[in-house]
């Protein structure tokens, strides 16, 4: 290998070795930053996905809350209208109640003073010995009488 050709080629092989390695060794970090640099933007696009999750819950989160309250509103007028409505119907009740004893007083005294109507009827004719009729014919004649003399 003392052949000054051999030499050369073998001074070209090592020179193109160490170019090529040189090469392959600025790839390599070229590929090492790419990658650190990707792994950067992911782990901002995580992050940035992250922060979006967390404000997209957190807004749900407080519809759910106002909703929840409207609903709880709601549920709280219901339940006020509903015992309004059943102290009214209470009332009602009390005061249709309290109607119906009247009614039925009312009817109890109509009934005795009907009796008591029909009994003086009754003592008025044993006393005058005259019949309803004849009874009411002597008071007319007394009324006509009465009114002729105040007339004249």
């Amino acid at each position: 290998m003392s052949n000054p050709i051999a030499r050369a080629i073998e001074g070209l092989l090592a020179l193109a070795s160490g170019g090529l390695a040189k090469r392959v060794e600025a790839a390599k970090k070229e590929a090492e930053g790419i990658i650190a640099q990707a792994q950067e933007q992911q782990s901002q696009l995580l992050k940035g996905a992250q922060e979006e999750a967390n404000r997209v819950r957190a807004q749900a989160e407080a519809e759910y809350r106002e909703r929840r309250n409207e609903v709880q509103r709601q549920e709280r007028r219901l339940a006020q209208k509903d015992d309004n409505l059943d102290r009214k119907l209470e009332s009602l009740e009390r005061r249709e109640h309290g109607l119906q004893e009247k009614e039925q007083a009312l009817d109890r005294l109509h009934r005795e003073a009907q009796e008591v109507r029909e009994k003086q009827v009754a003592e008025l004719e044993r006393v005058s010995n005259l019949s309803k009729e004849q009874a009411l014919a002597q008071l007319f004649k007394s009324v006509d009488d009465e009114l002729e003399h105040e007339a004249a």
